[in-house]
């Protein structure tokens, strides 16, 4: 499988007006929105999106299971998407890092299931969720937090998350029955 990479930290950011290493290389992926203007270097085989804002991790497989990650923070984009390469399912990865450019992809794209970060610059916890859901009833969401927390948990699933992940305490395995799950329980879009 060949995957993108996302390889900064959150405290790195590059504006897309200064200089940059990446900026006019083949490994720029360049991504704007509403709240952050940012420069991503990307590995060769990944490409900005055409339509907008979204990174797109392209994957070659034509029945790849499209996966669209919710997440500001590059390092842990790169998790997600290491992870998802060692998955025995086939999927194809997109990143959005505001929940704004993600509703915005989705309305032009079609996804099979979202991983929502808990923390967006332009939502926070549960009310992530329940904008997308407002929108996209049918559309499965994985909630991602870094907090360990049964009630948080307990929250999401109540609001209508399929699961909830805990960032870094899970392995491919374990991620590829999440999103496997999440997928064969969606509603039927009619």
């Amino acid at each position: 499988m060949t995957w993108g990479a996302i390889p900064t930290s959150k405290n790195r950011s590059t504006s897309i007006n200064s200089p940059s290493p990446f900026v006019g290389s083949a490994r720029t992926g360049l991504m704007s929105s509403p709240c952050r203007r940012q420069a991503f270097p990307l590995e060769p085989h990944c490409q900005s999106h055409p339509d907008a804002k979204p990174i797109h991790m392209d994957h070659t497989s034509p029945d790849a299971a499209k996966i669209l990650l919710i997440e500001d923070d590059e390092v842990d984009a790169l998790l997600f998407q290491r992870t998802l390469a060692n998955c025995t399912g086939r999927y194809e990865l997109v990143v959005c890092v505001t929940l704004d450019s993600a509703i915005e992809w989705i309305l032009n794209h079609q996804c099979d299931v979202v991983l929502l970060d808990y923390s967006l610059p332009d939502s926070f916890g549960i009310e992530g969720l329940r904008k997308l859901q407002s929108r996209f009833a049918e559309l499965p969401v994985v909630m991602l937090t870094g907090l360990d927390d049964p009630q948080t948990s307990l929250d999401a699933r109540e609001s209508g998350a399929h699961a909830y992940v805990v960032k870094g305490q899970f392995d491919s395995a374990e991620l590829d029955q999440t999103l496997t799950s999440a997928i064969r329980n969606a509603t039927p879009i009619n």
